[in-house]
């Protein structure tokens, strides 16, 4: 059930008809098949692009023994016609006294995950007789030595580089002992020596071990004997001989053991009162207890549900509370997304499947798996915004681009044909027109500085490389010589400046985001103002902050397009033929919140408009 419950595949494939005669349920959900269906075909037949041939060309090493393990990546396919990367681990094995190969598998979707399980699970394939404590060697009936594992050589060669070919060699058995002995060993299918055997290493020390013989067959038909061997020198021989009884059962459940607590899941088992049965290292780890401690206690005694993160909707906590009730009526419960406060305060995101446990067909109890997937959902939300800022970014530079061709294309136009008027017929102009079209080159040159300089703002806003540097200035002469160049350029308007306040009063204020929100302000007041209407310009000076207002008479703003206007290249539907690209009023807002201030208008349609702008600054004593 255990393996039922854990999100590798297993699988036992027959060596006599290469079909399934075992899979566990995360094999049969990914693969979206019956326990009947996956009975009746090949292992080749759920593998994508891989035939029969090249199926057995590629187990064939193991077939033949030159291999103990194969490990290989392939496709699985669903019945539905999905795939799913795998990652396979072939061993031979005998099951029910049939030689089998035993299949293990996990999807490699989730790579780093992946890994490390399949690190671990190769380390304990590969090492199955160094994960235990016990000197293991397999013998053909003439004593020669077939395997045997780290632990056996560190007994009996203290660690020496040896070459070990029968046990009698270096065992010190003889004559009559050595014959009695192989008497013993391969005439029951089991055996155990009574008491602690004397025998010398290789190094000429006397040791006392403990034997434990039991029959095995090999997959060719041949039999060997295995012993678990138990150097049992410095400790209690009756100690020892309960402890390490080598047996299928106890082998199981320590192979069981090292995988869910080597697993850095959440495995739990809870019975019928939602008490803790079994936790792994993971999951007590993060309670900060000891597994004796959550053992026989329930969530709230262990302190568990004060550190669950629910919403505000009632509805959330008792539909939490309830899935163990839904479990132990058969069901199993999946939440993608459930929210634990670790020891440091953060906020963990978890992955919980909760399945029920069954015994003769009665649910006994619950077996939890709960993920970690913090950074998996750090790493989607940041794969999200770096997706929106792209199709941001897309959209912008297109409408950029058609937006900024358009506008340069008409000064540049005027440049193009007042320079040819003046180069072709220059001889024949007076110098009044001549200069009537060097003023045509000089306004349209402005215009394309003003456009270059909206460019780069932009640009900065965009990439927040918009620097604030507070330099000493008095906000009063600024707006004066704005006012003064803007005058100069646009004739036809009058610019009305007031002050309320110390007109000499300095503040710490960065000049150039300044005089970027004020020119745009007044030059858009203008440019929307047809006529000869005035422009009125308000500055309010105060201790902490100061306010600017600008007003004009102009076309105004229509209330359905309020909330558009500070939005790159908008413009509003009744400008009409007035040029622009819709860059002014994003470059002002950016600005202004550079400026840790506030931006805010008032406007009613074909009667005006004023802009408020108030900007934090503390004022300097000279």
């Amino acid at each position: 059930k255990i393996l039922d419950s854990t999100s590798e595949e297993f699988y036992i494939i027959s060596l006599e008809t290469f079909r399934y005669l075992y899979t566990n349920s995360t094999a049969l959900s990914n693969l979206a098949l019956e326990q009947e269906e996956i009975f009746l075909k090949h292992p080749y037949e759920i593998k994508e692009g891989m035939s029969k041939e090249e199926f057995f060309k590629l187990i064939d090493p193991l077939l033949k023994d030159e291999v103990e393990r194969l490990e290989f990546e392939c496709l699985h396919k669903r019945k539905d016609g999905m795939l799913y990367p795998v990652q396979l681990l072939y061993t031979k094995m005998e099951w029910n006294g049939m030689p089998v190969i035993l299949s293990v598998g996990r999807n490699v979707a989730e790579k780093k995950y992946t890994e490390n399980l399949i690190k671990e699970k190769q380390e304990l394939l590969s090492s199955v007789f160094d994960l235990v404590q016990v000197g293991i060697c397999i013998l053909d009936r003439e004593g020669n030595i077939k395997e045997y594992n780290q632990k056996f050589k560190t007994i009996f060669s203290e660690n020496e580089d040896v070459n070990f070919k029968s046990f009698h060699q270096f065992a010190g058995l003889s004559g009559t002992r050595k014959k009695r002995f192989y008497h013993l060993l391969f005439t029951k299918d089991t055996m155990s020596n009574k008491k602690p055997l004397k025998v010398k290493t290789l190094k000429g020390n006397n040791i006392w071990i403990d034997i434990k013989a039991t029959s095995i067959t090999y997959s060719d038909g041949r039999k060997y004997r295995l012993l678990a061997i138990i150097d049992v020198s410095q400790q209690k021989i009756s100690e020892r001989n309960i402890k390490n009884l080598l047996n299928v059962e106890q082998s199981s459940r320590k192979m069981l053991s090292t995988i869910i607590n080597a697993s850095p899941d959440w495995i739990y088992i809870k019975d019928l009162e939602f008490r803790y049965l079994r936790v792994n290292d993971s999951f007590a780890r993060d309670m900060h207890l000891n597994p004796d401690d959550i053992l026989g206690r329930s969530d709230i005694q262990i302190g568990f549900h004060e550190n669950i993160v629910f919403g505000d909707d009632e509805r959330e906590i008792k539909g939490f509370r309830e899935e163990d009730l839904e479990v132990l009526k058969g069901k199993t419960i999946h939440n993608s997304s459930v929210e634990v406060i670790d020891k440091n305060g953060k906020v963990r995101i978890f992955d919980t499947y909760k399945y029920p446990l069954f015994s003769d067909e009665q649910v006994i109890g619950i077996v939890g798996i709960s993920r970690d997937i913090t950074e998996r959902r750090k790493e989607e939300e940041r794969v999200k915004d770096l997706l929106k800022k792209e199709i941001a970014l897309n959209e912008f530079k297109s409408r950029f681009i058609r937006m900024v061709s358009h506008e340069f294309r008409t000064p540049l136009t005027t440049i193009m044909n007042s320079s040819h008027l003046i180069k072709s017929y220059g001889n024949r102009l007076d110098d009044e027109k001549k200069e009537k079209y060097f003023k045509y080159i000089e306004d349209a040159i402005h215009n394309l500085i003003g456009l270059l300089d909206d460019v780069i703002l932009i640009n900065q806003s965009e990439e927040d490389s918009l620097n604030n540097h507070p330099v000493e200035m008095k906000p009063v002469n600024t707006i004066q010589d704005i006012i003064e160049k803007l005058e100069i350029s646009y004739k036809t308007h009058q610019i009305l400046f007031s002050v309320e306040g110390d007109r000499k009063t300095v503040y710490s204020l960065d000049d150039s985001l300044f005089r970027i929100i004020v020119q745009n302000l007044i030059t858009n007041a203008i440019k929307y103002s047809p006529g000869k209407k005035s422009i009125e310009v308000y500055l309010e000076l105060d201790k902490d902050d100061i306010l600017i207002q600008v007003k004009d008479y102009g076309i105004g703003i229509p209330q359905k397009e309020y909330d558009s206007l500070f939005k790159s290249f908008f413009r509003a539907s009744n400008v009409k033929n007035i040029s622009g690209i819709g860059l002014g009023l994003n470059i002002v807002k950016s600005c202004v919140e550079k400026m840790k201030g506030k931006i805010w208008f008032e406007s009613k349609e074909n009667e005006g408009t004023i802009f408020y702008i108030n900007i934090p600054a503390y004022s300097i004593l000279l």
